[in-house]
This record gives C-alpha cells, structure tokens and sequence, in this order.
C-alpha cells in the first residue's frame, strides 16, 4: 500500500478533516515562513538592542517551528509513523480502523498547529515588512498603525505587571523610573506609559515608545538622559514637537539644544492648540 494510497484510506474513511493541508498548503507556507525568518534576519542586521533582535527572532521563529511537523509528515508519512511504532499496511485489508482513527486524529492536530502557524505567519510578515521598510509609505503608515495597536497592548500589560496598583486604584510607580515616567495623557491610545531611558525615541515605527496617531512622525522625537538631567529634543517631525510648562509653550524645533524637562512638564506632538495631537505628561 502506498502512502498516498494510505492518505486516500484516511480522508474517507477515517475522518480526516485537514487532508487539504497536507494536499496543497503545508509545503507553500513552509516555504513562506523560512523566507520571513531569513528576511527578518537581514531587517534586523543593524538593529543594536539585543532584546528587540531576540524578540524578533522569536517571533518569526514560531510559525517555523508550528509548521515544520506537518511539513515533515507530508514529506515522509512513512518514516514518521515509525516515530510512533505505526507501520503502513501492504494492503487496505489489513487496516485496523481503530489505529486509523488515532492517526487520523494526530494529524488532524499537526495540521491545526501548522494552521496557526500559518496565520501568525501573516503577523510576521507585517512585521518584516514595517523593520525593513520593503512597503511603499501609504503601505507602512497603516501596517504601522496596526501592529502598533497590538504593540501598545504588550505595552499597558508589561506596565500593569511592572508598576502594579495601589490602595488608590492608581499604578504605582516603578522601581527602575529613576529618570521619570512618561504618561499618554490624549492619543488614539491613553493612559499607556514609558519608564524614561536615555535615546527613547517617540514615533510611529521603530520607536521604543510607539503611537499609532496619525500626526506622529515616524521618529518624532527623542528623550536624552545627560548626568542626572532628562532632555528631549525633535527629530524633524513634520507636525513639531511642544512642551508646556507654568503656561508657556516652547517650540522645540526653534531649539538649537536639547530641551530639559522639569516635573510636571506637558509634552505635544503637533501643535497644542490641535485636537489631533498627542499629549504627554512627565513625572518625575
């Protein structure tokens, strides 16, 4: 009995759901997931940061390793049966039903796994495609807005498991927000925040402080940290960056340097006086 006489065998009478996946899609979307894993190699090749490389990695690795099994399956039935001492009978007859419908179920959950894989193989080529900027830029500004909607939401978890809540309902402040913390006061997206860190940068793509705001630049603006002293400065973003304080509005693209920030400072990304902008708050 041959293996795609044995494939036959399952689908009809062993309630094979996912034969499609074997039949036409496991070996296609292999393909495509190795190619998204090589090519996010290549995008991160001058990214520094060591966890943003390894989280990237990671991710584009995972759809791999869901997929591979089916994959391995579909390339050999034969030799993978043996790995759980089930051989392929010389004739139909000699079929035990009961060990048909085991492998059939087996499969059927190599396949859902390779399914999944399959979707969150779209997430990373989003992914890909936003870190190496291979997308037109209408393209990346909405591939951006999406992905980082869903970076916002990691975002407000790790901060709820990092700073926690008081007896006041408020989030504590975190033990490591030596420089302060900024705070989305009005956004598409509030109340998420950042530990402030020397180079932060506020953007759209690739930032380490991501909004999804029209009006943000991709790199809006960058916070500095020089002795013990927090400074922000803009990055030649096309809507400006403001910051407010005892009612006066410093406009920081008329700054040769970069601007200090006191506690209680407002920060703007576009004009203040625009409903559209970004509002942050520093603490500090």
């Amino acid at each position: 009995m041959t293996e795609f006489q044995f494939w036959q065998y399952l689908e009809r009478y062993a309630e094979l759901r996912n034969g499609w996946w074997y039949g036409i899609a496991v070996l296609p979307v292999m393909v495509i997931a190795v190619f998204i894993y090589l090519l996010m190699i290549f995008a991160l090749r001058r990214e520094r940061k060591i966890p943003v490389v390894f989280f990237w990695i990671l991710l584009t690795s995972i759809p791999v390793l869901l997929i591979f099994p089916s994959f391995y399956v579909n390339l050999d039935l034969r030799r993978a049966l043996a790995q759980i001492n089930v051989q392929i009978p010389a004739s139909e007859q000699q079929i035990v039903r009961a060990t048909a419908l085991g492998v059939a179920q087996a499969l059927d959950y190599l396949a859902t796994l390779g399914i999944f894989g399959a979707a969150l193989t779209v997430v990373t080529m989003i992914a890909v495609v936003l870190i190496g900027g291979y997308a037109p830029k209408q393209i990346t500004s909405v591939l951006s807005n999406t992905v980082s909607t869903i970076s916002q939401g990691f975002t407000k978890l790790m901060t709820a498991v990092q700073g926690g809540t008081n007896s006041e309902g408020e989030g504590s402040r975190p033990l490591n927000a030596k420089y302060g913390i900024l705070t989305v006061e009005r956004s598409k997206q509030p109340s998420s925040r950042r530990v402030v860190r020397s180079d932060m940068v506020i953007g759209r793509v690739n930032a380490d402080f991501p909004l999804i705001d029209e009006i943000v630049s991709r790199r809006h603006a960058r916070v500095i940290v020089k002795g013990d002293q927090v400074y922000i400065e803009d990055l030649n973003s096309s809507n400006g960056t403001f910051v407010e304080r005892g009612g006066q509005t410093y406009d920081l693209r008329r700054e040769s340097d970069p601007f200090e920030l006191y506690d209680g400072d407002r920060i703007y990304l576009g004009r203040p006086d625009d409903p559209q902008s970004v509002m942050l708050s520093y603490k500090r």
